[in-house]
């Protein structure tokens, strides 16, 4: 063929696809050899002109020898032209890679006084010259041996996103060709693998046409499961999570899908579903999942001050494994000066179906604060099951038995329930969120007998948070949430004072204590409201190591009718807080003040904390 020539190694796409500039060593010259220098006496600075792309910049000036050793400059003016010669061919093999086959290089280094071989500067020019684009006309995929029906790869840019009809920039081509192979895996061979490619170039047309050969391995299938490691813990529960039949072909996806479901038990510290190395003919393999068990009982500390309600602590522990197939117990216990809870709560994970939990808890507390005190219990029993990786749902019942002293009612109320939820989140990290949404919504139609009366009504509140990560590198995020709040009731007085809707404290308005915003009776004490409003920002910076800063604002208003009519006003607060990341999760100690504060209100709050404040 006139103009054209068969391409080995794809002109340097092995070595410099897919980012891997980095293969060339900073202690190297292109030749392989070991580089030995005097002590740097030359400092210089690097100009490179005529690169075609930023992407091919971005890879020159982490390849090139006179960029990586800049900082350290060079013995002398010699040995700093050699270095700045030998990068000439390092610059051929980077344009190949995003598909300048024609590339060429000059590099010029001027002396600081001009002509001086002893001077202490310079300035290296690299001018590249990189030639027309190549085009990608044609990439195929062969197999070998060929399927014997189903998806055949045919036209990488049909199914894998090769650049055909476009530059022929390398790192797109090598990742078409894995994601032709991870195809395969997912079509039943799991042994496919990549063999060798063929690239022809048409200098004359600057056209390259590629070849990519796959070895499929046998079509196989799931044979039996086995497990190792997993000693007092049911093997039908773990099977009950299992995506596949035995018989059917193996999919990739679902053995990875299976590994991390195993993990999510939180039974295990480390696990992996494999295959047999490798197969000798087609038909059912066997799969083993090879686990290694975590303790199954825990304890978990925790404590937090506040100016309002004082210090307080959480002891909570923890069986994950009662009856062997990975029911949860938790019992809680939560201590201040203001509040005094303890909760037990029970999870049976599968029950019924996939993905399925029962649910169950008995809640003791004792509550005495500016708005109301109480004595309560609440029992629950319901099902949350995940609808997908970021949806859960849940529905239950619920009884609760509550004696309530408030300035404007009190008495014995005997309410049931029937609680029920919808939540996403998709946020990237528990107690540290840099990116995502939180959304939940809860419903609960109530109906039961407060003060001898019979109050029937109907809650609902909605609460959404959403993280963005202004840099990239998780050390500047903003964080934003909201909070909209109703009750559907006859009088706010036909709902129990624990059953209203406050706003203000550390979860919340931070400048404000605990359920201050809203509605105030005679004696500057909060009363609750039937419907609640809250918005409030931050914006956090990890500003040296471990340490970090954070600024915020917030406003909240609290009203008596079941839609906000700021009857009672908005308060608004804004602070400044001190973070230390460490290994556990955020702690944070906040200061914040009430910037429209009324007669009651203080002067300003502290928090101290574990975790994020949304």
């Amino acid at each position: 063929m006139l103009g054209c020539i068969a391409v080995a190694g794809f002109c340097g796409l092995s070595m410099l696809g897919m980012g891997s500039t980095a293969a060339i060593a900073a202690d190297s010259k292109p030749d392989g050899k070991a580089s030995v220098e005097a002590p740097a006496s030359v400092a210089y600075d690097v100009t490179l002109e005529g690169s075609p792309t930023d992407a091919a910049t971005s890879d020159l000036t982490a390849a090139l020898a006179v960029y990586r050793y800049r900082e350290n400059g060079a013995p002398s003016i010699a040995t700093l032209r050699r270095r700045a010669q030998d990068d000439r061919d390092i610059v051929v093999k980077v344009l190949r890679s995003h598909g300048y086959y024609q590339a060429s290089a000059v590099a010029d280094v001027q002396s600081d006084p001009p002509e001086d071989p002893n001077a202490a500067k310079a300035k290296v020019t690299v001018t590249v010259a990189p030639g027309r684009p190549f085009r990608l006309t044609s990439h195929q995929f062969v197999l070998a041996p060929e399927l014997p029906g189903g998806v055949q790869p045919g036209a990488a840019k049909t199914f894998y996103g090769s650049p055909v009809g476009e530059t022929a920039v390398a790192r797109t081509i090598l990742a078409a060709e894995a994601a032709a192979v991870t195809r395969l895996h997912e079509l039943g061979y799991p042994y496919a693998t990549f063999r060798n490619r063929d690239a022809v170039a048409d200098m004359d047309k600057a056209e390259l046409v590629v070849t990519s050969t796959i070895d499929t391995g046998p079509q196989v299938s799931y044979g039996p499961l086995r497990f190792t490691g997993i000693a007092n813990i049911d093997e039908t529960y773990l099977r009950s999570y299992l995506p596949w039949r035995e018989g059917d072909q193996v999919d990739d996806r679902q053995l990875r899908a299976y590994q991390r479901d195993l993990m999510a038990t939180n039974l295990f510290r480390a696990g992996s579903v494999n295959l047999p190395e490798a197969a000798v003919a087609s038909g059912p393999v066997p799969v083993t999942a090879t686990m290694e068990q975590r303790p199954f009982r825990s304890i978990g500390l925790g404590a937090r001050y506040s100016t309002d309600s004082g210090p307080g602590g959480r002891v909570e522990l923890e069986h994950r494994n009662l009856f062997g197939a990975n029911e949860t117990g938790t019992l809680t216990t939560d201590l201040s000066f203001m509040e005094q809870r303890l909760e037990a709560r029970v999870r049976k994970p599968q029950f019924w179906r996939n993905r399925q939990d029962l649910v169950g808890g008995l809640s003791l507390r004792h509550i005495e604060s500016d708005a109301y005190d109480e004595y309560g219990a609440t029992a629950t029993l319901g099902l949350e099951r995940r609808l997908s990786r970021f949806w859960n749902v849940g529905l239950g019942t619920l009884a609760e038995v509550t004696q309530t002293v408030a300035s404007d009612a009190e008495g014995q109320a005997y309410l049931i329930g029937l609680p029920g939820f919808a939540e996403y989140d998709n946020t990237d990290n528990a107690l540290n969120p840099s990116k995502g949404w939180r959304i939940r919504a809860n419903v609960t139609p109530f109906i039961g007998q407060f003060d001898n009366r019979f109050s029937p009504f109907l809650s609902n509140e909605v609460a959404a948070s959403t993280y963005f990560d202004l840099t990239g590198e998780k050390r500047y995020i903003a964080a934003v949430r909201g909070r909209l709040g109703s009750i559907l009731a006859t009088s706010i007085s036909d709902v129990p004072s624990g059953r209203r809707l406050y706003s203000g404290g550390g979860g919340s308005v931070r400048g404000y204590a605990e359920r201050t915003i809203g509605p105030l009776d005679n004696d500057s004490q909060p009363t609750g409201g039937l419907s609640a409003m809250e918005v409030g920002g931050e914006l956090r910076a990890q500003v040296y190591g471990d340490f970090g800063l954070a600024v915020f604002a917030a406003a909240g208003s609290v009203s008596e009718e079941p839609v906000p009519t700021f009857s009672a006003g908005v308060q608004y607060a804004a602070g400044l807080g001190f973070r230390y990341y460490s290994p556990l999760g955020p702690i944070r100690a906040d200061v914040a003040l009430p910037l429209n504060a009324r007669r009651s209100d203080d002067a300003f709050q502290l928090y101290f904390s574990i975790g994020q404040a949304f």
